[in-house]
């Protein structure tokens, strides 16, 4: 029997629970209906894309390269036409006696073919048949394209150096990117299997050379089986570099420094911006041995004479008298010395109980500060250092920035390293010595600097102390022609000194190439100032150094020549210079592409 009220009783006690959980229901289904807002309205074109990558695969297709041009506009580095041939699987995919004979036809124009259509089908994944192939080869293919229907025949571009080794450390070289550099580059847009610079402007330079790679988008089912080409995306050429490089210039530095039989390096810059004109490094390698992996790219690798190494900017070694230039500097403006100065060289100087020796045996005699320098006489310095002190002549060097970085668009340059006194007792925790000041004045001693920061020593002494930051790349170049980049010349300091000073040194510097130990630079009616020098080297023969400006009246082209094991500066490295400087003035003269 029913109770009067029962049903009424259990409807209201419904509402009471309805009411109670109504909250929760109406927030969980509006929690479904904005989510599905985010799904299909905000983030609907990123999901769509991603589903369409997860049934589309792309075949890349590498984007050309950048070029790159001397500030003539010579192509340094360059792309030539490279045949391709593919092959897509999706035709006869039941017919195995079409898939045989279509691989048969392909083996006897391209051997090794057979094997990789074959495999293509039952992978139904397409496969590169080969790379690089010959113009009879893609001629074949293209003659008879009715037979062979899935083969496909693409012309990509190909990085390619027209001049070989030539400024080959400083260009570079492409290859593979590795696992480790795709760990901090992947953050950037590199990807697995993408082909960079290694080294050299290819490395420096690479975001702006690479462009944007493209291919071919192939579609895909749900087992991951490939089964059509849905399109063809054209890569984008990446942008071209406008250098500083002169190639005159450079070729003629390195056949003049080749001609020594010597390692070394060469760097030209111009004393008014920074511009650098020559970067020679030596021995040399070339660089399309790594896009065409010929077995030459190993043996650069192991190559104890380090060809991959760019010693303008990587290599350290002790000056030698070419840092004399810092010492005068540094005693003339702390008026530790006149120029009317003298001291007496008898071909050796004691210092308590140790001799240090004088490069001329016989000695020079009573000289002035003009003739000291002439000469490159050391005992003459080895009393000015010690008059002087190692804090003046740290304090000079790193005035002119020497010790650091310059700054340069090149990878992994070297710092140089200048001595301070109180470096000696943290690294041997013995006091500085006299001795120690001895050496450094005459750029012996833990002295090490790089031919990049000695040819910019020489460039700030021929502009009055003005430091530029040295560069190469003087503008980028989009492939629409547009202006991308421009470099501005970037004077990263001044060392100011009085007129008097700068003129006694330069009076100095000149008669050095007139009358003194680098007279093998000379040229003919041009003022040219100069500076030898002769690095010790306890590993073998001495290094031989020389660096220079010219024409005096208004500076052009600082120079610093190094020659590996050469000996003395003034009979091997003032020579090569004394080659190129020739070639300046004779081409100015011809009018054909003047220099200056």
């Amino acid at each position: 029997m029913e109770w009067e009220g029962e049903i009424e009783l259990v409807y209201k006690k419904f509402l009471r629970r309805l009411s109670k959980y109504s909250a929760f229901i109406i927030i969980f289904f509006v929690a479904i209906l904005l989510k599905l807002v985010y799904f299909q309205v905000l983030k609907g074109d990123y999901f769509y894309n991603l589903s369409e990558q997860n049934c589309a695969n792309l075949y890349v297709e590498q984007a050309p390269r950048g070029k790159i041009y001397d500030c003539a506009q010579n192509p340094l580095c360059e792309n030539r036409p490279s045949v391709t041939v593919m092959f897509y699987p999706f035709l006869y995919k039941e017919n195995y006696k079409l898939q045989a004979e279509l691989a048969d036809r392909a083996e006897k124009i391209l051997p090794g073919s057979k094997s990789k259509i074959l495999s293509a089908y039952k992978t139904t994944k397409a496969v590169q048949l080969g790379k690089d192939v010959s113009r009879d080869i893609m001629f074949k293919f293209l003659e008879q394209r009715i037979n062979f229907q899935g083969i496909s025949v693409v012309t990509e571009q190909r990085r390619y150096y027209p001049y070989g080794g030539l400024a080959s450390q400083m260009i570079g070289y492409i290859g593979e990117i590795s696992q480790h550099e795709l760990k901090y580059l992947h953050l950037k847009g590199y990807k697995q299997g993408d082909i960079i610079g290694k080294i050299g402007l290819e490395k420096q330079y690479d975001t702006y050379l690479r462009g944007v790679n493209g291919g071919w988008l192939i579609e895909t089912d749900a087992s991951g089986c490939q089964t059509d080409i849905i399109k063809h995306v054209l890569p984008q050429p990446g942008d071209d570099l406008y250098l500083t490089i002169d190639i005159g210039l450079q070729l003629v530095a390195e056949k003049a420094l080749e001609e020594t039989g010597c390692n070394g390096a060469i760097v030209g810059l111009d004393p008014n911006d920074g511009s650098v004109k020559i970067l020679v490094s030596q021995p040399t390698f070339d660089p399309n041995s790594f896009i065409s992996n010929s077995e030459e790219r190993l043996k650069y690798m192991s190559d104890k004479d380090l060809p991959l190494y760019n010693r303008t900017i990587q290599a350290q070694y002790a000056p030698g008298s070419v840092f004399k230039i810092i010492t005068s500097l540094a005693a003339l403006d702390t008026k530790s010395i006149t120029p009317e100065r003298k001291f007496v060289c008898p071909g050796y100087f004691k210092l308590g109980r140790k001799t240090f020796k004088c490069w001329k045996k016989e000695g020079h005699g009573r000289m002035c500060f003009s003739e000291g320098v002439r000469n490159s006489c050391d005992v003459y310095f080895y009393n000015v250092g010690l008059i002087t002190g190692i804090d003046a002549i740290v304090k000079y060097a790193e005035k002119f920035a020497l010790g650091k970085p310059t700054g340069i668009d090149l990878p992994f340059e070297k710092s140089g390293f200048i001595p301070a006194a109180s470096w000696r007792e943290k690294k041997f925790g013995k006091n500085w010595l006299k001795g120690d000041t001895v050496n450094i004045s005459i750029g012996q001693g833990y002295l090490d600097l790089t031919p990049l920061q000695l040819a910019s020593l020489v460039s700030s002494v021929a502009n009055r102390g003005k430091i530029y930051k040295p560069y190469i790349v003087k503008k980028i170049i989009s492939p629409e022609e547009k202006l991308i980049y421009e470099h501005e010349p970037e004077k990263t300091k001044e060392v100011k000194l009085p007129e008097n000073i700068w003129l006694n040194l330069e009076s100095a510097l000149v008669d050095v190439v007139d009358s003194g130990t680098g007279q093998a630079a000379r040229v003919p009616g041009v003022k040219i100032a100069g500076k030898t020098g002769t690095s010790e080297n306890p590993h073998g023969k001495d290094h031989a150094w020389f660096v220079c400006y010219m024409p005096v009246e208004n500076p052009r082209l600082a120079l610093a020549v190094l020659v590996e094991h050469g000996g003395m500066g003034g009979a091997v490295a003032a020579p090569v210079a004394g080659k190129i400087l020739r070639y300046i003035v004779d081409r100015d003269k011809s009018g054909t592409h003047p220099i200056f």
